[in-house]
């Protein structure tokens, strides 16, 4: 419970971000089902190209993987995790576009945001009907399943 409970914290945390730098228009909490968002043209664009990102990348497969792939874009040793499942070296493309993702949301290199919205942009690059989304409770849930152990049980530091 403390898990979903961080998770969807972040996840409201992302959207405001995503809301601050005109990616989304709306991104509102449907009690008990989970989140609707607005994605502006902007938004959308960037969204896809991040959709593509995860697939080409294979990011939903774990937080780590995120983690990972943040860390080869970044060229951060520290971040990298040497028992990690071996994320491929991202084409400077790819690095400079996840760089600048991450800098004009204001994302830090902490990676439950970064999950967060992989998964908000794999979702509207999946479906999006007019950059109209709904992210489901039970998806954001579901990510639970792909997170590593304790990644999201740690408190929220005071």
């Amino acid at each position: 419970m403390k898990s979903e409970l961080k998770l969807f914290s972040t996840y409201q945390s992302v959207g405001t971000l995503l809301i601050e730098a005109g990616w989304l228009s709306t991104f509102l909490e449907v009690r008990g089902e989970g989140y609707v968002t607005q994605w502006t043209v902007k938004g959308l664009k960037r969204a896809l190209a991040i959709a593509d990102l995860v697939e080409d990348y294979d990011l939903t497969e774990s937080i780590g993987r995120t983690a990972e792939f943040t860390a080869a874009c970044t060229n951060d040793i520290y971040l990298r995790n040497p028992s990690s499942s071996g994320v491929r070296t991202p084409s400077v493309a790819a690095s400079g576009f996840w760089n600048e993702c991450l800098r004009e949301l204001g994302i830090p290199l902490n990676v439950e945001p970064q999950w967060a919205l992989v998964m908000m942009a794999n979702s509207a690059g999946r479906r999006h009907i007019g950059g109209r989304v709904i992210l489901t409770l039970g998806e954001i849930i579901s990510t639970c399943t792909k997170l590593e152990p304790d990644s999201l049980v740690q408190e929220v530091a005071a």
